[in-house]
């Protein structure tokens, strides 16, 4: 795994994110929602939404799209197996699969078959409801950071806050 960050550290809209990841493709969360979602009809909606799209780029993240959501799972991420069924910019409860773009809008919607792909990650302890809440102080994604050698972001955030 790779992973660049042009800043001395994770932060900026990283760090307030709502914790939401485009992942599609037949999901094991949009599965138990009983969403049909293809590869293909991810591909489509991306490319038709997309100015001056690289569809090699595309294709590849389509299709790699539920290595990518296994992948995450299996480093310990949570995704919640309810589904939020509004669109909404983050969803006021722990639903693990929302409307996050513009699938069900004209043209995309003519373009491809829409479906919900904003996979949102549950943060434990975080309270329903809550915004930019912080992780836990051992939290998934700081550790599997960690076991390739990325040094902790909280540290070094605390670190830098005190100079």
């Amino acid at each position: 795994m790779i992973v660049l960050e042009r800043a001395s550290a994770g932060g900026g809209s990283s760090a307030l994110c709502g914790g939401y990841i485009y992942l599609g493709g037949g999901t094991r969360v949009q599965k138990m929602n009983g969403f049909d979602d293809t590869v293909e009809d991810m591909y489509n909606y991306l490319v038709a939404m997309t100015p001056n799209p690289d569809l090699e780029k595309i294709r590849l993240y389509c299709e790699h799209s539920l290595e990518h959501f296994d992948w995450l799972e299996r480093q310990g991420i949570v995704f919640n197996n309810g589904y939020y069924g509004q669109k909404h910019v983050e969803h006021p409860t722990e639903d693990g699969l929302a409307w996050t773009g513009n699938e069900k809008v004209w043209p995309f919607s003519e373009q491809a078959r829409p479906f919900p792909r904003g996979h949102k990650v549950t943060i434990p302890g975080r309270p329903a409801g809550t915004r930019h809440g912080r992780p836990q102080d051992d939290d998934p994604a700081d550790r599997a950071g960690r076991e390739v050698g990325c040094p902790d972001r909280r540290r070094r955030q605390r670190q830098e806050s005190h100079r």
